[in-house]
């Protein structure tokens, strides 16, 4: 199981790599007036709705704010999945979904640097709140300042190492590219604590710019296919359906959330 995690690791950063590669910010910039709007007004809906019915149940507000958190986030990896099989990656409603999701990844960041905070909350701690915006200034700027530095030191070093493979061997042309993107991808998470997969997305994205985008996707597609289905593989081998029986009223509750009131919230945005 552990091993399967792992390379599902590099199924979701080559797959965000594959995405990143033919999306363009001025794609995203067409579609943020529903994209941005949308993934935040969605997510703070149905985390207030689970926050709601998780603290009806017994269960803490901290808690409550976590689950509805996982709850109200989708699965970019899933979706982007879907939406290349029915050949919609490249429409508009694509477009929008993407930005949609690349603004829930950033949700996702913010999330996961907030739980240590509203764990000392929840243990009474002093200074919760004061903790709890000074890890959203950090992240935010965490953020900004990745985004900057990839899209001027970072995309002139990624042209210059392009330039100089562009002649080299069929088979170090490809290891040179993904290398870029799994030290990207990494760097992203280790110096900046953003998720793996939006730094691979961002790195799919500065090499998208690049004159051998094309060359990059056909010499990369068998690769990242192989590691995609690995990383379902991985989930199934993780999914134990006991769970659904022992906590049955939680699951068809959760369900409903999922596939009745998140679909609710993105119709009337």
């Amino acid at each position: 199981v552990e091993i399967s995690k792992q390379l599902a690791e590099i199924g979701v950063v080559l797959m965000m790599f594959g995405v990143g590669l033919h999306f363009k910010w001025k794609d995203l910039m067409r579609v943020k007036n529903i994209a941005i709007p949308g993934a935040i007004g969605q997510t703070i809906i149905t985390t207030i709705i689970v926050i709601l019915f998780v603290y009806h149940i017994g269960w803490s507000l901290q808690a409550g704010v976590i689950f509805g958190l996982a709850i109200g986030i989708a699965s970019t990896v899933v979706l982007i999945r879907m939406l290349s099989d029915h050949k919609l990656l490249h429409t508009r409603q694509g477009h929008v979904s993407i930005g949609w999701l690349i603004v829930e990844d950033i949700i996702t960041v913010v999330a996961l640097l907030l739980i240590p905070s509203l764990a000392i909350s929840s243990q009474g701690g002093d200074g919760a709140a004061e903790n709890l915006a000074v890890s959203m200034g950090i992240v935010l700027a965490k953020f900004i300042l990745f985004v900057a530095i990839m899209f001027t030191i970072g995309r002139k070093c990624i042209k210059y190492l392009i330039a100089k493979m562009l002649n080299a061997p069929h088979e170090l042309f490809i290891l040179t590219i993904l290398a870029t993107t799994f030290v990207i991808a990494t760097g992203s998470t280790l110096l900046f604590g953003i998720s793996i997969a939006l730094g691979a997305f961002i790195a799919g994205m500065i090499i998208g710019q690049t004159t051998v985008h094309h060359k990059t996707w056909s010499d990369t597609v068998p690769v990242k296919d192989f590691f995609v289905v690995i990383f379902f593989l991985s989930i199934g081998m993780l999914f134990n359906p006991i769970i659904i029986v022992k906590n049955f009223p939680l699951f068809i509750s959760v369900l409903g959330i999922i596939l009745i009131v998140k679909p609710l919230a993105a119709l009337l945005i």
